[in-house]
């Protein structure tokens, strides 16, 4: 009775040629990739102009071939990560970071405020114009709001006018300029963020944020109101008609507002730049939970966390806008630098055992029983007995799991094989040492038991009269258990 028996299409035997699919290189690289716990903290090198990761606190920079290992989940984060001077995102193709785009509209807004020409305010025509513009200049600069002239004060027209050029051009406390209020927001994140928690730190420049966000609401109600007091009284001026209006009404009308009203809008976008902007730190990285680490001080770059499997490896892309914010110390105008650098990475599921499929040559010591005719004493043709025989298989595959506990040129790992010979299939269980940096190529060797099922006489024996070879064949079939042997192995192509 013959048997059939089926194996598994992945390993070797003797002198079989194997099938290579995974490249030495990469086994070099997975034995030598570090393996990450919970997080991969990357952070930007502003003098190298690159991208680093940290190996516990130690800078290292990024590779075209750069591997991780992990065994659970895996964030992506920057520590320290003032998102006044650094933007950054991780995922699994590059994105633009919008983020970056809200501080970009900021310093356009505070630009264009601070670089625009204010306009000569119109020259005093009498003692008592003079008077009056003193009064409002002292009023400023004790940080005290000027009261308006009533529209027939004599002096109204230079008084509420001034009022209102200094409210728009003038800034009380030069201290207090955008550029420097920029910078003290920059410089809060990094002060508190070497005490504290990031939330806690951008929480801060948020609300500073806030604050400096009233006071130009503030600023740019004081100048609503102004403007309404002018242009009312150019109204009562224009009612009255020219023979009746005097010096004052008549500055009211001619006052040229056009340039005034450009530069409220110009103010109002550097409102809604800030307001954005603030409201960004605050949804965004001004949440606990964006920030992990001990301390809260390292922020996650991804969405949500990276997970390798067995079955799937992740490529993560992290992209880095680098952001240099400077103010002009004479026009307090900003400028922003922005630099962009990505790199990419992967990240696969640890495992104590690394596969590979190579190519090389499997000696086998299991031969198979060969049977021939003879004839007895009566001259009848009968079965005999010829000496074993070393047997040829087809093409089989051997695959070594090189154990991921070595980092020098010598690894040990466990071997596997079979064969799907229709004259031996076989499988092959041992083990051996893989080999690495050889001059000529990486090579394994391994050895280990073969069991093969050979073909034999089911129920013909020798002396059994037969026909001829036909009977024997015929009766030929895989035996019920199979033989042990064994095999050593060399692998040399991966």
């Amino acid at each position: 009775m013959k048997r059939a028996c089926f194996f598994p299409s992945h390993v070797a035997i003797p002198i079989a040629f194997m099938i290579a699919i995974v490249a030495s290189g990469q086994t070099r690289a997975y034995l030598d990739a570090p393996i990450v716990k919970a997080d991969i903290p990357v952070q930007w090198n502003a003098s190298g102009k690159a991208l680093q990761w940290l190996s516990h606190g130690q800078p290292t920079e990024f590779t075209s071939e750069t591997l991780f290992l992990s065994k659970g989940p895996v964030n992506i984060t920057y520590p320290r990560m003032n998102p006044l001077r650094v933007r950054a995102t991780a995922s699994a193709t590059a994105v633009a970071d919008p983020s970056a785009a809200i501080l970009s509209k900021l310093v356009d807004a505070i630009t264009s405020v601070v670089t625009t020409v204010a306009p000569v305010l119109a020259p005093a025509t009498s003692d008592s114009d003079k008077g009056h513009i003193q009064a409002a200049m002292a009023a400023f600069t004790q940080n005290k709001k000027p009261t308006f002239a009533d529209c027939t004060d004599p002096g109204s027209a230079t008084l509420n006018l001034t009022i209102l050029w200094h409210a728009l051009y003038d800034p009380i406390d030069p201290k207090e300029s955008m550029g420097m209020k920029v910078s003290k927001w920059i410089g809060t994140i990094d002060k508190d963020l070497a005490t504290g928690s990031g939330d806690v730190a951008v929480g801060h420049a948020a609300q500073q944020i806030g604050e400096d966000l009233a006071q130009l609401s503030e600023r740019l109600n004081s100048i609503s109101n102004t403007l309404s007091v002018i242009h009312g009284c150019a109204e009562l001026g224009v009612q009255k008609g020219p023979t009746a209006r005097n010096p004052d009404e008549n500055r009211y009308i001619d006052a040229d507002l056009n340039p005034n009203s450009a530069f409220v809008e110009k103010l109002t976008a550097l409102k809604a730049a800030m307001a954005q902007l603030q409201s960004e730190l605050t949804n965004t990285y001004a949440v606990s939970a964006n920030w992990v680490g001990p301390e809260r001080k390292d922020f996650r770059l991804n969405a949500t966390a990276i997970v390798p499997t067995l079955e799937q490896m992740q490529n993560v892309t992290v992209k880095i806008t680098s952001l240099e914010l400077k103010s002009d110390a004479s026009t307090n105008a900003l400028t922003m630098n922005m630099q962009d650098s990505s790199t990419a990475f992967t990240i696969r599921r640890y495992s104590l055992l690394v596969p590979e499929i190579g190519t090389g040559a499997v000696f086998g010591t299991i031969k198979k029983p060969t049977y021939g005719t003879g004839k007895n004493a009566a001259g009848e043709t009968i079965v005999t007995r010829a000496a074993d025989t070393s047997i040829s298989v087809n093409p089989s595959l051997m695959v070594n799991f090189v154990c991921h506990c070595s980092a020098g040129a010598l690894a040990p790992m466990f071997q596997m094989g079979s064969s799907a010979s229709k004259d031996l299939p076989a499988l092959l269980v041992g083990g051996g040492l893989r080999l690495f940096g050889l001059r000529k190529g990486d090579i394994s060797i391994g050895g280990g038991a073969m069991f093969a099922w050979v073909k034999d006489l089911q129920k013909l024996k020798p002396g059994d009269v037969v026909t001829g070879m036909t009977d024997i064949n015929a009766d030929l079939g895989y035996s019920a258990r199979p033989k042990l042997g064994g095999y050593f192995a060399i692998i040399y192509k991966f």
